[in-house]
């Protein structure tokens, strides 16, 4: 029999000791990290990633000891980031869970305490590039419609997951030039469109990921309401339904449509993107729209902030309301209002707003809004509603 040296039974000894008085799973548990990208906080749909938890936890607790504490509360930088990528730090052991705001930059914004967490460049570099991999997994390619066109052809049959809910149907393109013409293949399709839509029919954007047949996920926009004509017998949908993509056009106006292409960017994971580069009367049009189509992302996105101090008042109203849109007589163009060099703008944006269960009615949005430089992204302050 061999003996063993004794400090190897001093270090058992401890071990045991730890054994008894600790459960396994602190003895023995690593903390694990998961990367989450989802469209908005409340989606169903997301997908993960596990990344390197114990590089990650040295580096947290770095920026904890360096970092110099940031009060959010009223700030007018709109520092509350609205990001989809997620970081979730946990331990079996400890029973313990923290949870991130990743931005594109590879830093930190800790929820629990409203504080960025800037990491050191490598660890940064690090999830940026994981969040990357795992955005592209998640989101649809951005293609301009005479491309996508090409892509799916008439005829060609295709499926359509929704962002948000993550449910799938099969549906096949039938028709269309500025736009495609879609129509689900069946019976059991159409319940499950249905189903994305609350069971009410609706002329409702929403983003869509469409399964290409050489292997792409498009990103795209669809509106839930059957018309138009019919192509496919026994599927019990009276009609078509329309799929937009990057620049289309409606058949009725041959205009673009502003709720549809802030679908389809959101389906492609590059909203952030676009109110980065958007104009001021942009941003407040994304508003109006984000309103009528009740998408809380949208919405926080307009207003540059999670603690915006307006937004759950208007999160509140928003949910009362049955449409809002501008009025006809005063649309919202791209480009009319000048805001070259300026810091804020004041301006007003006529809307035509139905509550539910009442009459339409007319008003005033009057808006604030703010940017840091001339060349940093504008957001909303602050809009009074004026009869």
């Amino acid at each position: 029999m061999v003996r063993k040296p004794a400090w190897l039974l001093h270090i058992l000894a401890v071990m045991t000791l730890l054994a008894l008085f600790l459960p396994d799973s602190q003895v023995l548990a690593a903390p694990v990290a998961l990367l989450t990208v989802k469209s908005s906080s409340g989606a169903a749909y997301e997908s993960r990633l596990a990344v390197d938890a114990s590089r990650l936890v040295k580096s947290i607790h770095a920026a904890r000891a360096r970092r110099t504490e940031q009060n959010l509360k009223g700030s007018e930088t709109g520092n509350a980031p609205v990001f989809d990528t997620y970081l979730k730090l946990s331990s079996s052991g400890a029973g313990s869970e923290e949870i991130y705001l990743l931005n594109r930059r590879g830093d930190l914004y800790e929820e629990a305490t409203h504080q960025l967490l800037p990491l050191d460049a490598k660890t940064g570099a690090y999830l940026k590039e994981q969040a990357g991999r795992l955005r592209t997994m998640h989101y649809g390619a951005i293609h301009p419609w005479p491309h996508a066109s090409t892509l799916l052809p008439k005829m060609t049959k295709f499926t359509i997951t929704d962002l948000e809910t993550g449910l799938s149907f099969q549906a096949q393109h039938r028709a269309g030039r500025q736009h495609a013409d879609v129509q689900p293949l069946t019976k059991a399709d159409t319940a499950v469109m249905k189903q994305i839509y609350n069971g009410v029919w609706s002329w409702e954007r929403r983003a869509v990921l469409v399964q290409a047949g050489d292997g792409q996920r498009l990103a795209a926009s669809m509106a839930g309401m059957p018309h138009g004509g019919d192509g496919i017998p026994g599927n019990d949908f009276s009609g078509h339904f329309c799929l937009h993509f990057l620049g289309s056009t409606t058949h009725g106006s041959a205009q673009v449509d502003l709720e549809h292409q802030l679908m389809v960017r959101k389906a492609g994971g590059a909203l952030d993107d676009y109110f980065g580069r958007a104009g001021a009367e942009e941003v407040a049009a994304a508003y109006v729209a984000a309103i009528h189509l009740r998408d809380s992302q949208l919405l926080k996105l307009s207003f540059g902030s999670l603690r915006h101090p307006q937004l759950e008042e208007t999160m509140r109203w928003m949910h009362g309301l049955a449409a809002i849109r501008p009025s006809k007589n005063q649309p919202v163009q791209s480009g009319s209002i000048n805001g070259n060099g300026l810091l804020a703008l004041d301006f007003p944006i006529q809307v035509e707003l139905t509550r539910k269960e009442r009459k339409p009615e007319h008003t005033t949005l009057m808006f604030r809004l703010r940017r840091l430089s001339p060349i940093d992204s504008w957001h909303i302050e602050s809009v009074d509603k004026r009869s």
